[in-house]
């Protein structure tokens, strides 16, 4: 019989957190080690520094520095205050033992199971493993020698597209992350997995890289970016805007580390591709023809938020059968449910898209191909429903009240007292070039839970000006500020169900 780590991990409680889940791993670890490499040790043999001690006949300094790592963030002390998590664990580990179940494939399971069962791994959020299935399938498409996974966590999203490309010894696996602890998870996992040529390396991607010297070897780029929020930071004079979002600014460092032939699969929010402040980035990734498909995700993949995303695949010297031209696709309408608390892309869906982007057809209401002039023309927007059917363009029948509500801003007196708990009023000064600057705006007290409910603002909330004859028009980002709506400005909050905000937005910031 398998053994399930989420299984065990059900029935026995003090396994529930965090601290529980890594000691599971670990052993997990030790144990697939152990079965690979035929080496056994006795039954009360002590767990701290075991991985460290089998991974010291192991060629490489790094590999060894992992399992030290690895081994040093494990919480031994719970082991040594609580003696039926000891129980328990050393049952666990008699069988895995028993069961030799151990292998790489089960490992990987584990961890997609693990997500399955509780949707968060190490404190930070997983990229979903259909998600990643989607990804892998459609980088394998085509051959490559190097596969960069950036941001990379546990590197499931690049192992998985290295399976996918058949697991060959040939293809080297590198990888970048912040989290030092996750490095030293995914070095250990790419060496349990059987991947011979792989480097992860800790480090801030949007940091200057030196490539290394010698030959460029054709690259898959993967990157499920960590959610930024509504943070902005300044850029280099060569950039189009003076200041940029944080999401854009690793997706213009990913850029500049591709060669021609290079591929990136990207997963952005829907904010980065309609958002006015980043107007100019997009015109120039069209311009520049590198951008080679859009396709929208299905919402609630994610259970720690709900925000619409989209996977963005960027390619550097197309292919002359698509040069000029970008595939959209929408796969909202392709989930199936999952856990309690997210969703899953259905086979079919996975299916109808690799099949859709290889072909690069236009299987409307699914799929479009958009020459790039149609995307100047529509404002360098990559929202994908903007290409898939005109039925989603405002007509001129469209009743805005029947798809949003619209209230027009608070009316409060300037230098209105600040408390421990303050709310941002926003101000016509507060939205500058399609965005809002929170920074900038005044602090005044929590109101009543009328003002709460009528005037607090929220995601995909559409900010504009009511007046002057000066329009400005801006978009909630995700989790916003705790702000209210200041009286000069009007908010349009858009029924979901009914019309999507950003086909609205698109419209409204339209010539």
């Amino acid at each position: 019989m398998t053994l399930k780590l989420s299984s065990f991990l059900a029935s026995n409680s003090q396994f529930s957190e965090e601290s529980g889940k890594r000691l599971l791993l670990y052993v997990s670890f030790v144990q697939c080690f152990c079965q690979q490499y035929h080496v056994s040790y006795q039954p009360d043999t002590q767990l701290e520094g075991l991985l460290p001690l089998l991974f010291r006949q192991v060629p490489g300094y790094a590999i060894k520095e992992a399992a030290v790592t690895f081994d040093s963030a494990m919480p031994w002390e719970l082991l040594q205050g609580n003696s039926q998590l000891a129980v328990s664990l050393s049952h666990f580990q008699q069988e895995l033992v028993r069961s030799c179940c151990a292998t790489p494939a089960w490992l990987l399971a584990q961890l997609d199971d693990l997500f399955e069962a509780d949707n968060i791994l190490f404190d930070v959020s997983v990229t979903p493993p259909t998600l990643c299935t989607l990804i892998a399938r459609l980088a394998s498409l085509r051959p490559a020698r190097q596969i960069v996974d950036l941001c990379c966590g546990t590197y499931s999203l690049g192992l998985r597209t290295w399976r996918e490309l058949g697991s060959a010894p040939g293809i080297s696996c590198l990888g970048e992350d912040i989290n030092g602890y996750l490095c030293s998870f995914a070095r250990l996992l790419l060496f349990l997995c059987g991947v011979y040529d792989f480097s992860i390396a800790e480090r801030d991607i949007t940091l200057p890289f030196t490539e290394p010297p010698g030959p460029h070897t054709p690259t898959i780029f993967t990157a499920d970016f960590p959610f930024t929020g509504n943070r902005t930071r300044a850029t280099s004079k060569d950039t189009p805007s003076s200041r940029i979002y944080a999401d854009w600014l690793m997706i213009r460092a990913l850029l500049g580390r591709m060669h021609p032939g290079d591929r990136a699969f990207v997963v952005a929010t829907k904010g980065a591709l309609v958002r006015k402040n980043e107007c100019a980035l997009r015109a120039e990734l069209v311009k520049n023809d590198w951008l080679d498909a859009v396709i929208q995700l299905p919402p609630g993949l994610y259970p720690d938020h709900n925000l619409p995303l989209e996977l963005v695949v960027f390619e550097k010297a197309r292919p002359s059968s698509r040069s000029g031209r970008v595939f959209f696709a929408d796969m909202s309408a392709f989930s199936i449910p999952g856990t309690r608390r997210a969703k899953k892309l259905s086979p079919s869906g996975i299916d109808q898209a690799c099949r859709a982007f290889q072909s690069f057809v236009c299987e409307v209401p699914f799929s479009a191909v958009v020459p790039k002039e149609a995307i100047e023309h529509a404002g360098w927007s990559l929202y994908p429903l903007t290409y898939l059917t005109q039925d989603n363009l405002p007509s001129r029948s469209l009743r805005l009240g029947d798809v949003a509500s619209i209230t027009r801003g608070l009316q409060l007196a300037k230098g209105s007292q600040v408390c421990s708990t303050p709310r941002y009023l926003l101000n016509i000064r507060d939205l500058q070039n399609g965005e809002i600057l929170f920074e900038t705006a005044d602090q005044v007290e929590v109101g009543s839970v009328s003002l709460e409910e009528k005037y607090r603002i929220q995601e995909d909330d559409i900010i504009l000006t009511s007046k002057g004859s000066a329009l400005k028009i801006a978009i909630v980002p995700p989790n916003p500020p705790a702000s209210y709506l200041g009286g000069n400005l009007t908010r349009i909050r858009v029924r979901n169900d009914r019309y999507s905000p950003y086909l609205l937005y698109e419209y409204l910031i339209s010539e």
